[in-house]
């Protein structure tokens, strides 16, 4: 099953090889990229060694393509948002939280929340309130 994910605003490819294409920005003004894994669920990132991210810093993610910040402020300015095109067209949000060590992402189509990791219960009652 290939899944493609998307921008929410542009509705750019995010997907590089084996890995959904982020920039990224820390509280102190550092920029560079980060890779994530596109499984569900799965942790693995790639970065740069000088782009230094700590437990508990939060940078902000921003589309490669057309920089927008892909925050999702409706819920919480922890979190950000993109779209998984399963299949090329079943779409789901895929809501995860940006600050590094948490592990918690959902992956949402209608009312359907479905949760992953460890910190999953952490945002959940927010997205079910919101859905």
């Amino acid at each position: 099953m290939k899944n493609d994910y998307v921008c929410p605003n542009c509705r750019g490819f995010l997907n590089v090889e084996q890995n959904i294409c982020f920039s990224a920005k820390t509280r102190d003004g550092k920029v560079g990229l980060i890779y994530l894994n596109p499984e569900v669920g799965n942790y693995n990132f790639i970065k740069h060694n000088s782009f230094d991210v700590k437990d508990g810093d939060q940078p902000e993610f921003y589309c490669p393509i057309c920089n927008a910040n892909l925050a999702a402020p409706e819920l919480i300015t922890k979190l950000s948002k993109v779209i998984m095109l399963e299949n090329g067209k079943d779409e789901h949000e895929i809501i995860f939280s940006r600050v590094q060590g948490e592990r918690c992402t959902y992956k949402i189509k209608g009312e359907k929340v479905v949760p992953f990791g460890e910190h999953a219960s952490k945002y959940l009652s927010l997205l079910k309130y919101s859905k």
